[in-house]
């Protein structure tokens, strides 16, 4: 797994490097510098005609430092800084005394109207939470509509570090090169879409451990090598070895979402699926996937007395539990979804109408004795939070951490890039692409997630490492499909194929 962090750790780790660890923040500085120009160099770029553009705080410092750089390496570079001299932090003052001994020109608030070929932004940084406006925003204007390559230092101007908000406007960059950690704000939409291509650089950062606090949750991304976290698989074993899921899906008409969560659970690896559903997806079932076992109740279930004997069989017979894709909602599928939270120990995933209900009764989800998972979108995650989508999606990191936290569950938010929290720390997953935004996409995921958890895997890797599967799943897919046309029965083959790198991994490390 890959550690990402957010603002305020960020300055804590530099703030340790600094004053602990004896590190002046100038020799800080200078290696940034020198990661930045490394990877103009890799890139390529054309640097005949360069414009650095800083700010006053260290950002504009390392921006000063890149320039004097390139100067030596007989690069034609013109300096701009934004701002007031006397507002320089005191870093950025020293860069600009050096880049003055050595007679570099550097020009206050004027960008000269030239071509420029490869343009610097080392305007704001990390620190960034107010709107940017004035000469400021004229800037960024002008870097956005310039031809050049445009290169970020540490984080595009205008970009916040903690949520990938734009602040007001903000620089739309080819490359960013940022330092130590990938800072959250690179990753989350819109920010992610603003960064171009990211390179994290170590520039001597003191990496400690503990790299969060009480206020600061740890937030990290896993890498195809985690998959290794999974339990593993025995030579000699049998289906009952990999677990039985339960997967309660499926109503009149929607036969659909029971088969492709049953198919990708058997895809993910379970040895065996149950599937609790009305009897008009008998047959249908039967026919898409002969390998699940049925169990059926009458599809007109308001007319039917509610005795739910037959899933206390069911659940004292699974090992974990899947619900919600095509369940429906009424009366019957309201009592199913409290007995579920209320009358078992075992692990559950809940997705799609199981959350619907949930959001109309709060309520079932108190005392509850197992570990759950929800899996909301983001239009079920304001009904469950009494936010509006809007705000969901602009905080979605805290409010999944905040709304996990309150209730004592797992959450996976489901958006570009999906939040899975447990109210303790993070994961950010990068995997997927917009191939996968089509129907029946959210019913593979639980199908997966059910399956691990089936397979004895603790709740955070089954939900995290779940939804990561699910996003390389798309990713395989789209390797052979265009992402326009990509259907969710694609990401089962596409499971398929990701297991058999798994496996190949697996075979590496012995």
């Amino acid at each position: 797994m890959r550690y990402l962090v957010n603002r305020a750790v960020m300055q804590d780790l530099d703030k340790n490097t600094i004053e602990k660890m004896n590190m002046p923040g100038a020799v800080l500085m200078e290696r940034a510098a020198l990661a930045v120009v490394e990877e103009l160099s890799r890139e390529g770029l054309d640097l005949s005609q360069v414009l650095v553009i800083c700010g006053t705080g260290n950002n504009g410092g390392d921006g000063l430092a890149v320039a004097r750089l390139l100067h030596f390496q007989k690069v034609t570079v013109t300096v701009v800084i934004l701002g007031k001299e006397e507002k320089m932090s005191a870093l950025t003052k020293l860069q600009l005394s050096i880049l003055n001994q050595y007679s570099i020109p550097v020009l206050f608030n004027n960008i000269p109207e030239k071509e420029y070929t490869t343009i610097i932004d080392a305007v704001f940084g990390i620190g960034l939470s107010r709107n940017i406006t004035g000469e400021y925003e004229k800037a960024v204007t002008y870097m956005n509509q310039s031809p050049a390559y445009t290169v970020a230092v540490d984080i595009p101007s205008g970009i916040d570090a903690d949520t990938g908000k734009i602040h007001h406007i903000a620089v739309k960059a080819d490359m960013t090169v940022t330092f130590a950690y990938g800072k959250v704000g690179l990753y989350l939409f819109p920010g992610a879409s603003y960064a171009g291509k990211l390179l994290v650089k170590d520039i001597g950062i003191y990496q400690r451990e503990d790299i969060c606090d009480r206020n600061n949750p740890l937030i990290f991304t896993y890498e195809l090598q985690d998959l290794l976290l999974l339990k593993k698989r025995r030579e000699n074993s049998h289906k009952g070895t990999y677990g039985r899921l339960l997967l309660i899906a499926g109503s009149e008409n929607m036969s659909g979402a029971a088969f492709l969560s049953a198919s990708s659970a058997y895809r993910s690896g379970v040895g065996l699926v149950k599937i609790l559903t009305a009897d008009t997806n008998r047959q249908i079932l039967q026919s898409l996937i002969p390998e699940a076992v049925l169990e059926t109740y009458p599809a007109n279930e308001e007319t039917v007395q509610i005795d739910l004997a037959f899933l206390e069989r069911a659940m004292n017979w699974c090992d974990a539990i899947a619900i919600g894709p095509g369940l429906g909602i009424s009366r019957f599928t309201t009592a199913i979804v409290e007995k579920v939270l209320q009358r078992t120990d075992k692990p559950v995933v809940m997705d799609a109408d199981a959350l619907t209900i949930l959001a109309k009764n709060p309520e079932f989800l108190q005392n509850h004795k197992q570990p759950v998972i929800l899996t909301p979108h983001l239009g079920e995650m304001a009904r469950l939070t009494g936010e509006n989508t809007d705000t969901v999606k602009d905080g979605i990191m805290d409010i999944t951490f905040q709304f996990a936290k309150k209730n004592g569950i797992l959450c996976v938010c489901k958006d570009s890039h999906s939040i899975v929290s447990d109210g303790n720390k993070v994961c950010l997953n990068l995997s997927g692409n917009h191939g996968m935004a089509t129907a029946g996409s959210g019913d593979v995921l639980t199908g997966i997630i059910g399956a691990l958890l089936a397979q004895g895997n603790d709740p955070f890797p089954a939900a995290g490492l779940g939804t990561f599967i699910h996003g390389l799943a798309g990713d395989e897919a789209a390797k052979t499909n265009a992402k326009t046309s990509m259907m969710a029965r694609d990401l089962l083959t596409g499971i398929n194929k990701l297991m058999i790198t798994k496996e190949a991994l697996k075979d590496e490390t012995v």
